[in-house]
């Protein structure tokens, strides 16, 4: 007897917790999420991929404190570098170095088509494509070979900008031309 009556006072417990946080979601408004490559994602993800011609697809939602789906209320789209320990580095500019993971915005170096439930983004090209868009007006080198996995972020910030979710990428290359550092090839 003793066995169901403690059984009983801990599904009474959790009942008590699951109707206080029903009550400080249904109280604290609506929840903001996206959706990407079948992957529900109400704060931060990973691994997704895209290419200069294939770009990926994110879908922006609002849920209600009841569970159901909300009205799409807005959202805005910015990319960033995603800052990983041991995995910056410099780039010339100008003949000037920068660190790269110190970029404020690269927004201007993708392709970001937004509608009223989903935006598609592909980037203009590989990294120092990525940057010349950034800098039009700045001489970028060549640092194609400094690329790392989950290389940039999306901030996907809700309609009032409270809330935001966190899609870290890769951009898969494609290899264009070939530079020699020899005179000549010999055979």
């Amino acid at each position: 007897m003793k066995v169901i009556s403690t059984i009983v006072k801990i599904l009474i417990v959790l009942m008590l917790l699951v109707a206080i946080m029903g009550v400080i979601v249904y109280f604290g408004g609506y929840d903001f999420f996206v959706t990407c490559e079948g992957e529900t994602i109400f704060d931060v993800g990973g691994g997704f991929t895209m290419t200069k011609d294939e770009p990926l697809r994110v879908d922006v939602g609002y849920v209600k404190a009841t569970g159901s789906k909300a009205e799409n209320k807005g959202y805005s789209v910015r990319v960033v570098p995603n800052p990983i320990n041991g995995k910056d580095f410099d780039f010339v500019m100008n003949n000037s170095i920068y660190s790269f993971q110190a970029e404020p915005d690269l927004t201007d170096g993708f392709i970001i088509e937004e509608h009223d439930t989903y935006f598609t983004i592909a980037p203009k090209g590989g990294v120092t494509q990525i940057l010349r868009a950034v800098h039009p007006n700045s001489a970028v080198e060549d640092c194609r070979t400094n690329a790392y996995d989950n290389m940039y972020s999306i901030l996907i910030y809700s309609n009032d900008g409270d809330k935001y979710v966190k899609l870290n990428f890769s951009i898969i290359e494609s290899l264009e031309g070939v530079e020699l550092d020899k005179e000549a090839i010999q055979f």
